[in-house]
């Protein structure tokens, strides 16, 4: 699976959960294209970081690909969470 995220909120994650959770069975992957994404706030990035969790304690993977935004690459390098996120 690869949706495109053109917004971080509330919403918008759980209806990513909600498509993982219902269509994706055990060791699926899904990678989220954030290339639509101008701007993000710690809490935002937080909902993304818990959904990559959520999705590691159900035995799948979520990954976030095509991270340019400054604020978003300087998140990313804070918290150390490079794994998670991809240029």
């Amino acid at each position: 699976m690869k949706p495109n995220l053109f917004d971080v909120d509330a919403n918008s994650i759980e209806k990513l959960k909600n498509t993982f959770r219902n269509e994706a069975g055990p060791g699926a992957k899904m990678q989220v294209d954030l290339s639509g994404i101008n701007t993000i706030s710690l809490p935002k990035f937080n909902m993304l970081v818990k959904f990559h969790m959520e999705a590691r304690r159900e035995g799948k993977s979520v990954s976030f690909i095509n991270c340019s935004q400054p604020k978003l690459l300087d998140l990313i390098a804070k918290t150390g969470f490079r794994h998670v996120f991809q240029s």
